[in-house]
Formats: C-alpha cells, sequence, structure tokens
C-alpha cells in the first residue's frame, strides 16, 4: 500500500512537472505568434481569407447553400470563423487570430507527444514547430489550414493513447475525427492514416475504442455526403485553373516543411518556384538530412511513437503525390502539407535530445543539418517579413488605391467575379457600376462580353480588375473592344492583381 501511495505521489509529480513544462512551452508559443501576428495581422487579405470572411458572414442557412453551390470545403471552418466574427469583429487582425489560437494548440500537442519520448525531445519539437515558416504562415492567415493541424495533432494524441491506455472511452476521439471530417476534405486520408496505426500497432481492445470513435464520427459526418458527392460530381475537389504537376512537387513539400520556401526563388505556399532544378535539389539535402536522422532517433526513443509519426507524416503525403501523379494535375496545393510539420518537430526534436550521445560524425551531420536549415528558415521568415502578400495580391492598397481614384460616373470591370470581394471588403464605398466577367470555372461567352463594352463605350473611364491570366477569348472580347473607343491611361499591378484604366478618346481624362 505505501509503495503505491509513493508510485502515486511521484506519477503526480511528473504530471506537474510536464504540465508546468506544458504551460512555459504554450507562454513562448504565445509570445511567438503573437510576434508574428502583430505586424503582420494587419496585411492585405488574401483571396482565400476573403473567401472565407464572406462566407462566414452569412446568415447560417445560406451559407450552407453557399458552400454546397460555390466551395470545396466542409464547412466547420467557417462557422467558427462566423462564431469568431461575432465576438471579436472582422478586421484583418481579428480574423487571422482564430488561426493563431489553432497554432497554440497545436504546439501544446506537439509537446505533449513529445514528452512520450522525452520531456527535452517534446520540448525540442515544440520549439521547432514554432520557428516553421509554413506553420507561422498559416498561423497568421485566416484559413483552415492552422485548424487542420491542431486538429490532427490532437487526434493523434488520442490515438496514441488509446494504445496505451485501450480502456479509455472513444468520444473524445469521435469529436476529433468528426471535426477533422468537417474542416477538410483531405481528413478521410487523415484518419485513414490513423486507424492503419491503431490496427497495426494497437491491441483488440484499442482496436474496438478506434472503430466506435471512427463510426461515431461516420454517424456525424453522413449528413454531409450528399454535399460531398456534389462537389466530387461537380469537379470542385481539381479545378480547372489548378496547374499541371510540377516536376519538383516533392521538392517543393520538401523546402515549405523543411524551411518554408523563398529562399532563393524556391516554392512558398503560393509562390510557384524560379530557383533552377539543381539548386532545389541541394536546398533539399539539409531537409532530408534532418528527417532520416529525426526518424532514426525517434525511433530508438520510442517506437510507437515513431510509428505514429510515420503513419500521420508519410501515408497521407504518399497518398496525395500519388493521386497527383496519376491525375497529371496539382491535387493538392504545396500549402495543404502544413498537416506534416508536428511529425516532422517530432523528428528533430527525438534527434536533439539524443544527439549528446551520437558518434561524432553523425553528431556533425546532424548540427550541420540544422544549423543549415535554421538560416534558411529566418532567411525565409525574413522574405515573408519583407514581402508578406508576394503572390497574394495586396487588394488593401488596391482598394486604398480604387478609392481615392474612381468616380461615380465610372465602370469597374472585374475578373473573376470573386475579385468584388476584395472590392466589397476594402472598398465598400464605391459608388460606379460593377461589372462582373464571370469566374475561372463559368467563363462568360463572347457575344455577351462584347455586348457589355459595347454598353461601357459611352462612358469616359472604365476601370478593369484583373487577377490574370485571363482567357485569350476574354482578353479580346474585353481589351480589344475597349481599344476601339478607349485609349489606356494608366496601368497598375498590386502584386499580381492588376488595374487599367481606359479614357475615351477625345473625352475628358
Amino acid at each position: 500500500m505505501q509503495a503505491r501511495t509513493l508510485g502515486q505521489i511521484q506519477d503526480r509529480e511528473g504530471l506537474g512537472a510536464r504540465l508546468r513544462g506544458t504551460g512555459r512551452l504554450l507562454a513562448a508559443g504565445g509570445m511567438v505568434l503573437g510576434g508574428a501576428l502583430l505586424p503582420l495581422g494587419q496585411r492585405s487579405l488574401s483571396f482565400d481569407e476573403l473567401f472565407a470572411a464572406h462566407v462566414a458572414s452569412l446568415p447560417l442557412g445560406e451559407l450552407l447553400r453557399f458552400v454546397y453551390l460555390h466551395d470545396a470545403h466542409p464547412p466547420l471552418y467557417y462557422l467558427l470563423l462566423k462564431a469568431w466574427i461575432v465576438a471579436f469583429g472582422s478586421g484583418e487582425l481579428a480574423l487571422r487570430t482564430l488561426s493563431a489560437v489553432a497554432g497554440l494548440v497545436a504546439v501544446g500537442a506537439v509537446a505533449r507527444l513529445g514528452s512520450e519520448a522525452s520531456p527535452l525531445a517534446g520540448q525540442a519539437a515544440a520549439l521547432w514547430l514554432l520557428s516553421s515558416p509554413l506553420f507561422l504562415y498559416a498561423s497568421v492567415e485566416a484559413t483552415r489550414y492552422a485548424l487542420l493541424t491542431a486538429l490532427f495533432a490532437l487526434a493523434a494524441l488520442e490515438v496514441l493513447g488509446s494504445v496505451l491506455q485501450p480502456q479509455r472511452a472513444p468520444w473524445r476521439l469521435a469529436g476529433l475525427l468528426a471535426a477533422l471530417l468537417y474542416t477538410h476534405y483531405l481528413s478521410g486520408w487523415l484518419c485513414v492514416a490513423l486507424c492503419g496505426f491503431a490496427f497495426r500497432h494497437g491491441s483488440p481492445a484499442a482496436r474496438k475504442v478506434f472503430l466506435a470513435a471512427a463510426g461515431i464520427s461516420g454517424l456525424t459526418f453522413a449528413p454531409w455526403l450528399a454535399v460531398l458527392w456534389h462537389h466530387l460530381a461537380d469537379g470542385r475537389l481539381n479545378p480547372p485553373w489548378r496547374g499541371p504537376l510540377p516536376a519538383t512537387l516533392p521538392l517543393q513539400i520538401l523546402h515549405l516543411v523543411g524551411f518554408g520556401g523563398r529562399v532563393l526563388g524556391t516554392a512558398s505556399p503560393y509562390l510557384h518556384p524560379t530557383a533552377e532544378g539543381w539548386v532545389q535539389l541541394l536546398l533539399a539535402l539539409p531537409v532530408g538530412a534532418a528527417v532520416i536522422l529525426g526518424a532514426g532517433a525517434l525511433r530508438r526513443a520510442d517506437p510507437g511513437l515513431a510509428a505514429l509519426a510515420a503513419w500521420c507524416g508519410g501515408v497521407p503525403v504518399a497518398v496525395l503525390l500519388g493521386v497527383s501523379l496519376w491525375t497529371r494535375s496539382l491535387v493538392a496545393y504545396p500549402r495543404y502539407f502544413v498537416f506534416t510539420l508536428p511529425f516532422f518537430a517530432l523528428a528533430v526534436g527525438a534527434a536533439a535530445a539524443e544527439g549528446a550521445r551520437w558518434p561524432w560524425r553523425r553528431r556533425a551531420l546532424g548540427v550541420g543539418a540544422l544549423a543549415v536549415l535554421l538560416g534558411l528558415r529566418f532567411a525565409s521568415l525574413g522574405e515573408f517579413a519583407a514581402h508578406p502578400t508576394a503572390g497574394t495580391g495586396d487588394r488593401k492598397a488596391l482598394g486604398a488605391y480604387l478609392r481615392s481614384h474612381v468616380r461615380t460616373a465610372d465602370a469597374v470591370v472585374v475578373y473573376p467575379s470573386w475579385e468584388r470581394l476584395g472590392l466589397l471588403y476594402y472598398a465598400p464605398d464605391l459608388r460606379s457600376e460593377v461589372v462582373l466577367l464571370g469566374t475561372r470555372r463559368t467563363v462568360p461567352g463572347p457575344d455577351r462580353v462584347k455586348r457589355e463594352m459595347r454598353r461601357l463605350a459611352h462612358r469616359e473611364r472604365v476601370w478593369v480588375v484583373e487577377e490574370p491570366p485571363m482567357p485569350p477569348g476574354l482578353f479580346a472580347a474585353t481589351y480589344r473592344r475597349l481599344a476601339r473607343t478607349h485609349r489606356v491611361r494608366e496601368f497598375r499591378e498590386f502584386e499580381g492583381v492588376r488595374v487599367t484604366l481606359f479614357v475615351r478618346r477625345g473625352g475628358k481624362p
């Protein structure tokens, strides 16, 4: 009895130490995320963020109908953002703070996962995650990817707990799986990875827990299956505007996961790489070295945790790359792979905890790889801070420019029509006529565009707001038709969003 009591006291002391350590990490994480959010949180919203803010502003019934008709994602993030807007407003900083909170949850989950190997591994993993530019990108933008990462890390932690303690109830895991499914359709493969780990490494009792949780979450998701089928049938999960499969996509993923891209023209979540192939390959070497050394260290420290990281980090990536190769299109944008970051951080954390015991050659290789990655990470973050809207469009500056230059009698032609979201957010007081030219999925016919341009021929001034590339037929029907009656007075570009002012020939400028 005395020994049991002493063991319980030691367990409580150990739990208290872990909680204190996690609390310190969360405080540090909050400072890092807040330090990134405050200077960057009020930059221009990207199109995806404007889209999310617009959907979240709709009444509940209209929101669900809009997602059914116009989106390719489930609605959980929009619902959370809707509640967040009610509480904190719809400014740029307020919209993005929800993702920062989700990022902080992910940091706590990674610290707890890593502590299964050792307390030092958990702390190092959390710090490595906090230094990830891709993680910080996701945590300071109003999109669903920080939420997806946090939920996946929490679900992985819960599955690991059910394997170690098979008698726990399935309700918490069921809630996490359902939340994943309602956050992103990619989560189906994330759930498959969790299932593979549970069935390969869990006892029969643990498998029963997972089956019960999966069944409950499946029933919860069942009402949305009709919408999923509609999105599949409509081709929304692989829309036609996604580009062809880049030959260097695996290298782009390594760059983003390893150091955030952007350096020397490598990929970022939004920009296509401009670096030569040999440069991309060279920069991928330290990432590969860190992954290999970290995976070995994690396997030696905790085989079960290593297996979890391999299933959760490897299976979804292999599936997404395989489907992309099969369809020869960019099914998953590189930024989707933010969900792999917690498991990369676990491997690096294990290597940091074990590195002091390595032979000197392995230690030198590991220290060198991590030092190079840290340097590249700081360079990537510096590039992001210097050009925060590169590749996403500076619609905030665009809105300010149009507010000060557009007159009531002017006309504003917008392509694609979704670009009007930027005008509604940043220039809601424009009183000029706005002409929408359809979307990239539904380009209007040339006859209709010609009729619109003929109707606008009497206007003294016509503005064309465009996120290129405009299809050749639409370009001819718009720009060339306007050029018959107008001349180009001014052209500006706001990080990829173009504005052209046409002034009627012989009229007032």
